[in-house]
């Protein structure tokens, strides 16, 4: 009998539903306080991959922009987290028309507010309190009561937070401000039960997890396919990692607007303990600020054309991998001593130019036979040797699904263009 997608491969799926590119998105099942267990996102439900959206404008377009808010986010349904800023922008700086204000009289009103859109939409919060400490907390101490006003917030709320972050990249703290971020890490984690990420870069003692900036790189062997392989060096991080600010459309030092690209780099963070991507487009930014304006970015995740169609495609993605990929290992398929571990024969996948056949391929085992592999920038057939029985679906990420059984010495060959993920059991 031909298995199903939810039988012997016991694909665990998490989230939301995206049958096509472009098509429309359910929202996903938020249950519980998220928590990290060995290298993974685990709530009620047991561990889990999470697809996230920058929306760092999202306060400020609720107290003044309400009703186009709430179509961009409308337009985020189908992802499980949104990334907003709590703290950012002053009179005379590029978020100068964007100003989120610690100091608003309704500040933990608009807060409050948003928390429950998201929990109505089955989405929930990556929480940045500072995504700069700006003139409207001048000291440590009025830092601090702005880390406390967020927390108690954030506190009625406990299925509606991923996690929280105190500052985005230490912008506008004193240049002896580490020590600072570090006691209200400290302070955020004795007061609220959530996970809370490091300063971006550094793994830092107090932090749960470890907030990733991937290089925004298009250059070298593999092209504008090189940052796809980016988070591959999350799997020796300590902490559960998330990758936050990737490269996307319209994002600052690089770009990259081709969903398949996109979604194959969230897939190398899922399978490598970043079990929280983030998609990072221009629109989320300042959502139509004078500064992205003036470098051509869209004001609205709807006017965005590659949007919708990436965001269906991660939504897939997200769906095809066992919810627990993380914590299984991880094996090469150009180390000599994964032979006979990586699923399918090394030899014949070993003399290829980066350039012109694959650029990264490697696989996750569990300990129970289960293994994903992934294929990037795939452009010549891939012979796959089976080094034992094995039952597997090839997943199309631009769409498509072939069901393959092999025994042991039996060539599949790998057709599919761009990008493949295989998931199955031995």
């Amino acid at each position: 009998m031909t298995p199903t997608l939810r039988d012997p491969i016991r694909l665990i799926a998490r989230g939301a539903k995206a049958a096509a590119p472009g098509g429309p998105a359910t929202a996903p099942d938020t249950r519980g306080v998220v928590y990290a267990y060995h290298k993974a996102l685990c709530d009620d439900r047991g561990p889990v991959n999470l697809l996230g959206v920058s929306f760092f404008w999202l306060l400020w377009g609720l107290k003044y922009d309400y009703d186009r808010t709430i179509k961009n986010l409308d337009a985020c349904v189908g992802a499980d987290v949104v990334r907003m800023l709590c703290c950012v922008g002053q009179p005379d700086d590029s978020w100068s028309d964007r100003i989120i204000d610690p100091n608003w009289s309704d500040f933990s009103d608009v807060l409050e507010h948003a928390l429950e859109l998201l929990q109505a939409r089955g989405m929930r919060a990556l929480v940045t309190i500072f995504g700069d400490a700006t003139s409207a907390v001048p000291d440590e101490a009025s830092r601090a009561a702005h880390v406390d006003r967020v927390c108690t917030v954030l506190n009625r709320y406990p299925a509606a937070v991923v996690n929280v972050g105190v500052s985005n990249e230490g912008i506008g703290f004193p240049d002896d401000g580490y020590a600072e971020i570090l006691r209200h890490t400290e302070r955020v984690r004795a007061t609220t039960p959530f996970l809370v990420s490091s300063v971006c870069g550094l793994e830092d003692a107090p932090a749960t997890v470890y907030a990733a900036r991937t290089e925004r790189k298009i250059e070298g062997d593999g092209g504008v396919w090189e940052h796809t392989e980016q988070p591959y060096d999350l799997r020796n991080t300590e902490l559960v990692a998330s990758d936050e600010e990737p490269i996307g459309p319209q994002s600052s030092v690089a770009e990259d607007d081709d969903p398949l690209r996109n979604t194959t780099h969230a897939v190398c963070a899922w399978l490598c303990r970043a079990p929280l991507y983030v998609y990072h487009c221009g629109a989320g930014i300042r959502g139509g600020g004078a500064a992205d304006v003036e470098r051509g970015r869209y004001a609205n995740f709807y006017d965005q054309p590659s949007f919708g169609p990436t965001l269906a495609m991660l939504c897939a993605a997200r769906d095809y991998l066992p919810g627990d990929v993380a914590q299984w290992s991880r094996i090469s398929h150009s180390d000599p001593k994964h032979e006979g571990e990586y699923p399918f024969a090394t030899g014949p996948l070993q003399p290829f130019d980066p350039s012109e056949w694959f650029l990264k391929t490697y696989a996750n085992r569990s300990t129970d036979g289960r293994f994903v592999c992934w294929f990037s920038k795939v452009e010549k057939d891939v012979p796959l040797v089976a080094c034992s029985a094995m039952a597997f679906h090839v997943f199309d990420l631009r769409g498509g699904v072939a069901y393959v059984e092999l025994a042991p010495g039996e060539t599949y060959p790998l057709t599919v263009r761009g990008a493949a993920l295989l998931v199955g059991t031995l």
